[in-house]
């Protein structure tokens, strides 16, 4: 698995639970406490999220993600994959 992918499953650990897992918002540290990547690294990993549209950023009082439903689809489907 790409630590990318690895990222994504996080993110989706986190919201999965949520009434509405695509607004349910994922600060750098609820990321770090469940990753062993260093913040760069998981910087980059986030921006490529970013960029192939399975993670947006918004700018509350601090910068927080949020899965977007392409991003829950592609999580949804690695966990079907990895427990099959």
């Amino acid at each position: 698995m790409e630590p990318k992918d690895i990222v994504l499953r996080i993110i989706y650990s986190l919201v999965k639970k949520d009434a509405d897992p695509t607004t349910f918002p994922c600060t750098y540290r609820d990321i770090i406490l469940k990753s062993s990547f260093d913040i760069m690294v998981l910087q980059e990993l986030l921006e490529q999220l970013i960029i192939e549209e399975l993670v947006i950023v918004k700018k509350l009082d601090r910068q927080v993600f949020c899965i977007t439903e392409q991003g829950l689809k592609k999580a949804r489907q690695m966990e079907t994959t990895f427990i099959s």
